[in-house]
């Protein structure tokens, strides 16, 4: 008999293979890769910040695709679908502005960043919960605290971008 939890990670996995799939398409180093896919960056970015908390992986090669192809994103429409996302979406849909701004990124990326977005959801700091979870349910968090995700109320390691995802055409 098949158990809700055993649904839970058959979907966790599907959707994780997925996203790596289309990521992949888009330039990001993995070995999910697949045959005419068609990816919808800014679609795809919100989803991944919340099903790549269970890959911490595909969660960080997300967000330096980010930071290397940020001109390829729609800052309006990304504003858009984040109003139909989850607070926890939403900040860390600030967080990768932000990293995107810091990155040479249009000022565009602005409105979304902690200055614009995060700032105008609560006044208050965010309790601190951890950013990544693991398939049975664990979550778990770096030692040393990255500060930007901190500020949006999640605790993790400290980032590390490679920089070294490849650029491909996104249609606009």
């Amino acid at each position: 008999m098949t158990t809700a939890s055993d649904l839970h990670a058959r979907l966790l996995d599907a959707l994780l293979d997925l996203a790596w799939c289309q990521w992949t398409s888009l330039g990001v180093a993995g070995v999910r890769s697949c045959d005419r896919v068609i990816a919808d960056p800014e679609a795809l970015l919100l989803a991944t910040l919340e099903i790549g908390r269970w890959d911490a992986r595909l969660f960080d090669e997300a967000l330096d695709w980010v930071t290397v192809n940020a001109a390829d994103l729609d800052m309006a429409r990304s504003r858009r679908l984040a109003k139909r996302a989850t607070y926890e979406q939403r900040r860390l849909l600030a967080v990768a502005a932000d990293l995107a701004v810091d990155h040479g990124a249009r000022s565009t990326f602005r409105q979304i960043g902690s200055a614009g977005l995060i700032a105008r959801e609560a006044p208050e700091p965010y309790a601190a919960q951890p950013l990544f979870r693991s398939a049975s349910g664990a979550s778990f968090a770096g030692t040393v605290a990255d500060e930007r995700f901190a500020a949006a109320g999640f605790s993790r390691g400290h980032l590390e971008l490679r920089g070294d995802v490849r650029g491909r055409a996104v249609a606009g």
